[in-house]
């Protein structure tokens, strides 16, 4: 068993107890001391009691200004220094980019960056955004290049985009797809009764696709097609895309349309539900409600962009639509809606992807070479 010592470090502690406990478990169970550093939130307390040493964070997701990072810069160099990880796995862009300079400053051995998808900088137009995709691009080419940083990330354009612009090296890079999902706690039940309900779960940002998924609910109404819409899911006020709450309340006085905010019972909701949408336009790393939702055995309606149609075959467990697009995707919903029989065709098939490659002890055993692979090279 090894005998090394693992830091996570994310943004908030909220992301970290949905995304990546189940791995850190795995790691914990394989032998490594496990801590997770993240700013505090209700979630920390939760992350103790699972046995993991906590360290609190100043860094804000929102923050772009140069003082601000640079104190966080030092403050993550510091915690390395004073906790003299074997290993720093950093997660999401924000951390990759200041926890790989304060990995070199605090002479890290080992630094693995996950990389969850883009975000909207990289799909949100604008002389600013571009100013901003190319600094970032920059800092990046320069903080993967190290020989001790090992890169996964969760779809294939997104590798592709990193090593053929030269942000990445390809000896350096990984592909495992999305963060895995609990294939016992998440599993197919019989289907409700009552129309056919259409699960949102996303944070409620614009770029996550809920105004179109609305607007396609308006065109299925006019064509008497009988549903129900539920949007699970909170405003991030750290994003400038976030939907204002009057919006959400607005929806859901519409017919057959119902914001239920956020939801601590994921499996339970998915049991109530018959599909699972999320026409999204941002630029995901693999969505883990979609792989949620196809570990429980649903058809999924999404869109043909980055990290969606790695989890969705279109025509097989699911349909894959254009971004904004509220026709096509009214067109492909209403096809789910009014058969029961390619629902359950559909969700025997996204069962089966779940279990080829996406459960949880496929994503930790993959994560788990590759940091005892990291570990031998100390002993050559």
């Amino acid at each position: 068993m090894p005998n090394a010592s693992i830091l996570y470090v994310v943004t908030e502690d909220w992301y970290f107890w949905k995304h990546r406990v189940p791995l850190a478990r795995a790691a914990r169970d394989a032998g490594y001391r496990v801590s997770v550093a993240a700013c505090a939130g209700e979630y920390a307390q939760r992350i103790r009691d699972e046995g993991f040493t906590f360290h609190p964070l100043g860094m804000n997701r929102r923050s772009t200004g140069p003082i601000q990072q640079l104190a966080a810069i030092r403050e993550l160099a510091a915690l390395y220094r004073w906790t003299r990880p074997d290993i720093v796995h950093h997660v999401a862009l924000k951390p990759i980019l200041l926890g790989c300079v304060a990995a070199r400053l605090a002479h890290v051995s080992h630094v693995v960056n996950a990389v969850t998808g883009l975000g909207y900088v990289f799909v949100r137009e604008g002389l600013r955004r571009a100013i901003l995709r190319t600094v970032i691009s920059q800092w990046l080419r320069l903080a993967l290049t190290r020989p001790e940083t090992r890169i996964i990330f969760q779809n294939p354009d997104d590798l592709e985009l990193f090593t053929s612009c030269g942000i990445a090296p390809c000896e350096s890079c990984t592909l495992i797809l999305g963060s895995g999902v609990d294939t016992t706690l998440f599993h197919p039940c019989p289907e409700p009764e009552g129309p056919p309900v259409i699960l949102f779960a996303a944070r409620m940002i614009w770029d996550k696709g809920a105004a179109v998924l609305v607007e396609a609910a308006r065109l299925m109404r006019q064509r008497n097609v009988k549903f129900r819409i539920v949007l699970a899911g909170v405003p991030d006020s750290h994003n400038p895309q976030a939907i204002p709450e009057e919006t959400l309340a607005a929806w859901s006085r519409e017919p057959g349309v119902e914001w239920i905010g956020y939801c601590n019972d994921m499996p339970g909701l998915l049991a109530r539900s018959h599909i699972v949408c999320l026409p999204t336009h941002y630029r995901e790393g693999i969505p883990l409600a979609l792989i949620e939702a196809a570990a429980a055995g649903k058809p999924i309606v999404t869109t043909n962009t980055p990290g969606c149609r790695e989890i969705v075959r279109h025509e097989r467990n699911g349909l894959l639509v254009p971004e904004r697009d509220p026709e096509r995707l009214a067109e492909a919903l209403t096809t789910l809606v009014t058969s029961a029989e390619t629902r359950k065709v559909m969700g025997t098939a996204s069962r089966a992807l779940a279990l080829n490659g996406f459960s949880i002890d496929s994503v930790a055993s993959r994560t788990l070479d590759l940091y005892a692979s990291m570990l031998e090279t100390d002993h050559e």
